[in-house]
Parts: C-alpha cells; structure tokens; sequence
C-alpha cells in the first residue's frame, strides 16, 4: 500500500490547478483546516463502535491442549505448574484481565538448568459493532465451548462482558454480543469492493496507530487491521496479506446471529491461490493485478463438473465477491445456494459460468 495522506493529494491537486493559494472555505477556514476536521470527525465517530478484546494465552492455549491438536504431544514436557495456571488463568482472561505468566521448560535428554522467562502473554485484538443488539465482529477464531462463554471486553475505556455468539474457522471471524448496557454506536458496513485509489483510514490496534492512505490492495500486515472508509463506513479487515469485505463479512455474521455457524454450498474443486509473483500474471494479459483462484481438481459428480468448470480455470470472483485467497473464498461461498454466478477467467478471455450449489 502507498501510504500517501489524503491532505497531501488534496494539496497536490490545488496546485495543478493554481488555486491552493486561493483556497478558503466559507468559514474562513483553508482546506488544509477543513481536511484535518473532517478527518478528526470520522476518526471520533469510528472510535464509539470499536470494542478492545484482551485475551490471555490460555483461551488460545486450551485449544492446543486438546487431543489431536498437532501441538499437543508437546504439552508433555510443559511444567505442571505452568499447565495449571494456564487452566486457572482461563476465567482471568475470559474476564479481560491479563496476568503475568512464568513459563517453565523442563528438560527432556539433556540434564540442563530449567529455562525460565517472565512475560505477559496477551493477544490484542479490535473488533466492530455491527447492530443495535450490540454484537460485535472480531478478526479472530474463537471457539464456543458453551453457551454461558464469555469475554471480557473494553469499550469507551469501561470494562463489559460479552458473550461468545458463534465463530467461522475457515474465516478466522468470531461473533460476541455485549451483555451489559453500553455506549457504543454501530458501524455501518460498506456494500462495495474498494477500489484502488480508495482514500481510507487503517486502525491497528496492536500498533497503537491509525493512517490514512491510498488503497492498492492489502500488503503483508503482521495484525488485523480495520479498514474505514472516507465516509466513515466500515470496509473490512486486512490481514496477512488478505482482505476481506464488509459486505462478505456482514454474510458470515447474519448467520452467526442467526445459527451460531455457518453453512456453505459445494461447489466441488481444490484451488489455489495466485499470488502477486506468480509466472501466471506474466502469461495472462488479462489477468493482471486481479485476485484469482486456479481451480487444481474438480471432484467428479459435484456442481463444478456439472456446470463445465475446467482445471487450469482462474475464479476471479463468486456472485460478484472478488477471490484471492482461501479466506474470501470461504466468505463468498458462505450461505450461498442455488443458482450462483462465476466470473472466470479461460484461454486468455474473461467469462461467467452459473453453478448450482447445494449442501455437501
């Protein structure tokens, strides 16, 4: 991304045109002036719809606990004390109230000196308030482990409970819905795609930051970020070189609220992600700069073999949701059944195909 201000644009264009020096609103107030309150006024708007989530390791770390989790074969070797103020921790963090964790190493083969380290281990993260019941959207799976779970959360510097709602793996959204009587505003979502040339405003929170810039895409952001757009509307979340719409943010979050998960048609191929350097946008004129997925195998009997979707195939986007990356297509194919629209590039030429998707 480019980060150039919006001030710095809107300057360069009065001076092509001559009339920067002239510039005055009515007020008596330059446009420098005018550009730095309107961008204050969004700023402080956006401000009363976010909500801060604090979570200590063990909300993350119980998952890895579980049997077959990859990682679990390690816990073994954890120290014991660790493991239970890990577990103790748990109604802490789900509280919002971070600790300080001693982690322990205990040697396995070696006989060496145990290692030790202090740290607070706190995963940070923003979410939006979507709607008048006060949910709230988070760029973060959590997993629902009952109905009673909750969180604990910031919003307007006052510490409120929230309770889980429901989460999307395949996303990486979680849905939690305030319990106690708050101040905070809902956001509105954008039904748009951002274009590029967009000016909007990035809110990191794990930075502590906020900028303004022109959009050209998601880069390789290390955290979430919320995107904003110059109306003040909400465009999504960037994340890892991903991003996802608000639009197909607001299709997981109706069926969370409304199901507490959430069901996708099946389409029926594997594929893959093509990535900015890949040797395909050298070969395909036509493809350029476009979010793509390559389609690698279609499964025999299923909605893609039956519509005549092809390997080698390039799905630039599902009923008019651009895809990228495996995150935008699970949101553009959430709850979508039936007829549904393709826009697909084949031999050099950019086409649509209509597949009709139905459950698994």
């Amino acid at each position: 991304m480019i980060r150039i201000p919006t001030i710095l644009l809107s300057i360069l264009a009065l001076a092509l045109s001559g009339t920067f020096a002239h510039a005055q609103q009515s007020s008596g107030n330059t446009l420098l002036q005018q550009l730095d309150q309107e961008t204050q006024a969004i700023y402080q708007r956006v401000q009363l719809s976010l909500v801060d989530v604090r979570m200590n390791t063990p909300i993350a770390f119980n998952e890895l606990l579980r049997p077959g989790h990859p990682l679990s074969r390690w816990t073994g070797q954890l120290d014991p004390v660790l493991l239970d103020r890990l577990r103790q921790q748990e109604a802490e963090a789900r509280a919002g109230m971070p600790q300080p964790v001693q982690a322990m190493v205990v040697p396995t083969t070696q006989p060496i000196p145990q290692i030790q380290f202090n740290a607070e281990i706190v995963s940070q993260v923003q979410g939006v308030i979507c709607d008048d019941q006060g949910h709230v959207l988070i760029p973060i799976f959590l997993q629902k482990r009952g109905e009673d779970d909750t969180v604990g959360v910031k919003i307007g510097g006052r510490l409120v409970q929230a309770k889980l709602i429901g989460s999307d793996r395949q996303t990486g959204l979680t849905v939690m819905q305030l319990k106690s009587p708050h101040n905070g505003a809902s956001l509105h979502f954008s039904e748009r795609t951002l274009p590029d040339g967009a000016l909007v405003m990035l809110l990191t929170p794990q930075a502590d930051e906020a900028k303004l810039i022109v959009w050209t895409g998601p880069q390789r952001e290390r955290n979430a970020t919320i995107v904003v757009g110059s109306t003040g509307d909400f465009e999504g979340f960037a994340r890892d070189g991903h991003f996802m719409t608000a639009s197909a943010c607001r299709a997981i979050v109706d069926q969370l609220i409304q199901n507490g998960s959430v069901k996708r048609g099946f389409l029926g191929v594997h594929v893959r992600e093509i990535r900015n350097d890949d040797p395909l946008r050298q070969q395909i004129f036509a493809l350029g700069g476009q979010p793509a997925m390559r389609i690698e195998e279609i499964l025999p009997e299923t909605a893609a073999q039956r519509a005549g979707l092809k390997v080698g195939d390039l799905i630039l986007a599902i009923a008019d949701q651009p895809v990228g990356d495996a995150v935008a297509f699970a949101a553009a194919i959430a709850n979508r059944m039936g007829r549904t629209e393709l826009q697909i590039l084949r031999d050099g030429r950019i086409g649509k195909i209509t597949v009709e998707l139905s459950s698994k």
